[in-house]
């Protein structure tokens, strides 16, 4: 049977937020230190060169891409390439130190890399995580709670920057040292990475989502609101902005918001495909500018200074590259690129489910001929060189 696959956005999760409350059992935390190289590691540490620290990134519950690696939550454990060393499994974040737990129940619900962490670390990746486990609660009865926490991937050391949150965290981004993340009761919540200065705030949404930090400014909107409402980031000053249709990300850069609405279906042949329109509105006036950038998109992924895109029109001709046929717009020069990468292999359809500025990580999609249809295998998986365009093939 095929299987369809959205492309991977930054900040695709919806949800709701917490209750802070400590139970009698929460998660041990060591200090994060040192640079020291476990066996079989392949992380380089001489002559590191720090990276540079946006202000605000989302988490993610799939593929997160940093650097030169891919993560995978690959539940209850976390698996990561890199690139220049890749290999067919994948190397396995130790579960037991990850999680400070054999309870087998327990897994990562979002996570990110932290990169001021990261070069604090001299360049090996420190993910900041949001997991959920099981402990006792003020009756002593078993339950369950989120918590988050920095963890060292070179040392497998933890921090533990607040537990015992009695909702499951449903999505979490990090705005300078601030994380800020939903639960699934309707709220919205900050934390320091010190674990200071909690604060929860009722969104009036019952799946808030936080769509972007810009300028000390949040915006967000969730199931039940109609309009993107922003508020400060003490939760201050709430207003609504525009009317939002069902959608799929928002993406801040440079002096515009960013964000997708889903239209009427295409009609090609007499066969429907999606189409996404891609909008933009500029920051110092949401209310009454809103300019359509494209429509007919079929997936898309915002990522730095550029927007990826695969159309309606390619997947409709069902032949191998045109329906892998990746596209790309220049945000910094509002400039549509064009098509940047062709899969001309036979019999594999591919598409990139999540990009940055030097790799594209997708999944192969291959022709059965017992089935005589595509299928995709969640195992079989490509890393894309956006460079010299060459593509490597990698079963986790």
């Amino acid at each position: 049977m095929k299987k369809t696959l959205l492309l991977f956005l930054s900040m695709s999760f919806v949800l709701s937020l917490i209750s802070c409350t400590s139970s009698p059992e929460t998660v041990s935390s060591s200090e994060i230190s040192g640079n020291e190289e476990t066996a079989g590691e392949t992380y380089k540490t001489e002559a590191y060169e720090p990276i540079p620290v946006p202000e605000f990134l989302a988490a993610s519950k799939d593929i997160y891409m940093f650097e030169d690696y891919v993560f995978s939550n690959d539940k209850p454990i976390i698996k990561y390439q890199k690139y220049d060393t890749l290999k067919r499994a994948g190397t396995v974040l130790s579960y037991d130190e990850l999680y400070n737990t054999s309870d087998q129940r327990s897994f990562t619900l979002c996570y990110l890399v932290d990169p001021e962490e990261t070069n604090k670390n001299n360049g090996i990746p420190v993910l900041l995580m949001a997991y959920r486990y099981f402990g006792k609660d003020s009756d002593n009865r078993e339950a369950e709670f989120s918590a988050i926490q920095l963890f060292n991937t070179g040392t497998h050391k933890t921090q533990t920057i607040i537990s015992g949150i009695t909702e499951m965290i449903a999505s979490m981004c990090l705005y300078r040292d601030t994380v800020f993340y939903t639960t699934e009761k309707g709220s919205i919540c900050k934390v320091n990475k010190d674990g200071t200065g909690a604060k929860r705030f009722e969104s009036g949404s019952s799946l808030p989502y936080i769509a972007s930090i810009y300028d000390d400014k949040l915006y967000y909107y969730g199931s039940g609101m109609k309009k993107m409402t922003t508020c400060g980031i003490d939760f201050e000053n709430s207003e609504e902005l525009f009317e939002i249709k069902k959608n799929h990300s928002f993406f801040v850069h440079g002096d515009y918001l960013y964000y997708a609405e889903n239209a009427e279906p295409l009609t090609i042949e007499g066969e429907k495909y999606s189409n996404i329109c891609i909008y933009r509105r500029k920051l110092s006036d949401l209310k009454n500018t809103k300019e359509l950038l494209f429509d007919g998109i079929n997936d898309f992924c915002f990522s730095g200074d550029r927007l990826y895109y695969y159309t309606s029109k390619d997947k409709a001709n069902d032949t191998d590259d045109a329906n892998s046929r990746l596209y790309a717009y220049d945000l910094k020069q509002s400039k549509d690129i064009g098509e940047i990468y062709v899969n001309k292999t036979p019999g594999v359809k591919r598409y990139c489910v999540s990009l940055n500025d030097k790799y594209g990580f997708g999944y192969n999609e291959i022709w059965s001929d017992i089935t005589e249809a595509y299928y995709i295998d969640l195992n079989d998986t490509f890393i894309l060189n956006l460079d010299n365009k060459k593509v490597n093939t990698v079963v986790w």
